[in-house]
């Protein structure tokens, strides 16, 4: 994944210009992404990150580092994407597992450093994002009108929603398990087992999930598709060739091969779910 692609899958945090921006931030969760080099981290009485240096005022980036310091300043949580370069100043690799998380901000001669405060895995990171918006939902739920139990269980659901989706994409790389689409707004993680079918435990379970784009998922869970063991879709023959061309499902099929617990899950949504049909493989 190229880092552009990183920015804005992973982080959700677009860059606002591909070719110079140098960081990001996610208004939702109030968090800055900064890049930075490799060469920037030094070790004096604890680690620290150089974030800004006068000298970098010739590229676009500079004025865009300064407001991402201000708002750093003003509270944003902050964190550092450690980028390695190569000879010819291009990006030859960046730590796609962990981020810096930044502290205190020190100005000395014109510098800014930033003080490195953990190195924390982006999936912890992306969780606590997650919870922190479905923490808003919450609220909502409990301060709305309804019966007390019925707010309860509402609220359950959601929880259980939020780490179900975020544990359903994370098996499936961040993307649509057929399309391979990886913009997250266009994907729903959907039940293999129907959840009002599933026990507590199996609508929990990722193993039960698919990560599909919405017009599959919808096929699938009203069964007009399903999947066979090797992947293949499955069309149910009440979709006419027509529908069949015009949703573009000829040949689809998933990424990835299933695991064992995924067959049995798929098993059930074959039998009780599929209307039943044909493969266009």
């Amino acid at each position: 994944m190229r880092i552009n692609a990183f920015f804005e899958h992973r982080l959700r945090a677009p860059l606002f210009n591909h070719v110079w921006s140098w960081g990001a931030i996610d208004t939702s969760s109030n968090r800055v992404f900064l890049r930075t080099n490799e060469e920037h981290l030094f070790d004096d009485n604890g680690e620290w990150a150089l974030i800004y240096n006068p000298d970098w005022n010739k590229s676009n980036g500079h004025a865009e580092r300064l407001r991402h310091i201000d708002a750093m300043r003003r509270g944003s949580r902050a964190y550092a994407v450690v980028v390695t370069f190569n000879d010819n100043g291009k990006i030859s690799s960046f730590d796609d597992e962990s981020l810096l998380r930044l502290g205190e901000i020190v100005e000395e001669d014109g510098l800014i450093y930033a003080r490195v405060m953990a190195t924390e895995p982006i999936d912890a990171i992306m969780r606590s994002t997650a919870g922190s918006r479905i923490a808003h939902d919450i609220f909502d739920l409990w301060a709305g009108n309804g019966r007390a139990t019925q707010r309860e269980s509402m609220v359950l659901s959601r929880i259980g929603q939020g780490a179900f989706r975020t544990a359903v994409l994370r098996c499936w790389d961040y993307r649509c398990a057929v399309t391979g689409v990886s913009t997250l707004a266009a994907i729903r993680a959907s039940h293999i087992k129907p959840w009002r079918e599933s026990s507590k435990t199996e609508r929990l379970d990722p193993y039960n999930g698919l990560p599909l784009v919405a017009t599959i998922d919808s096929l699938f869970d009203s069964g007009h598709v399903s999947f066979s063991n090797d992947g293949l879709m499955l069309i149910a023959d009440v979709l006419t060739e027509s529908d069949v061309d015009a949703l573009g499902l000829s040949g689809l099929r998933l990424r990835s091969r299933l695991s064992s617990r995924s067959k049995a899950f798929m098993r059930d949504h074959r039998d009780n779910v599929f209307l039943g049909g044909k493969d266009v493989g």
